[in-house]
Formats: C-alpha cells, structure tokens, sequence
C-alpha cells in the first residue's frame, strides 16, 4: 500500500496500492457532529497522545473530529500524515524516527 485516504464525512477510507488499484471501505459515521473550526493543537494533541499509547483509535477519531478534523491522508512512502479541516486547513505531521 502506498497511501490511504479517510473521509469522515463520506464514512469511507480508501486504500492505494502501488499497481494502481484502490479498495474503498465503508466506515462508521461520526457519533458526534465534526466541529465547524479546525484546531492544529486539538489535532496535535490527539496525535501526541495516540503516540505515547494513551489513546487508541475511536477516542483519536473523536477527539480528531472534535478539533474539526473532516479526514487524513496517509503517506506511507513520503511517512507523513496531512489532516484536513472543512475550509481547506490541514496540519501535517510526520512519522517519528
């Protein structure tokens, strides 16, 4: 896999594969309405806290939509994360080493 895309408000992820193929899988919707403005701390801290092991995947989703996040694009090659917000804002993060 190359990258992967996850759009909370189509409630899907599709998956990219190096020979061009794709997989799109449905995905829960938000339990909660995704905030209308997008915090690069709130995504930041989400991320911070998924790294060190205190928060696993359905709390980062909702503290990620809490902070207006509406999706992610994975990169695996390129190891880094853009985050997106409905107005066209993203916070990027890259892998650790």
């Amino acid at each position: 896999m190359e990258s992967y895309n996850v759009d909370f408000r189509a409630c899907r992820a599709t998956y990219y594969l190096p020979d061009g193929e794709t997989l799109t899988l449905d995905t829960p919707a938000p339990s909660t309405e995704i905030a209308r403005e997008f915090s690069g701390s709130a995504i930041k801290a989400a991320i911070t806290g998924a790294q060190r092991g205190e928060v696993m995947y359905p709390e980062f989703k909702q503290l990620a939509q809490a902070g207006g996040c509406i999706g992610y694009v994975v990169w695996l090659t390129s190891r880094h994360v853009t985050y997106f917000g409905r107005n066209g804002e993203t916070h990027v993060e890259r892998f650790p080493d």
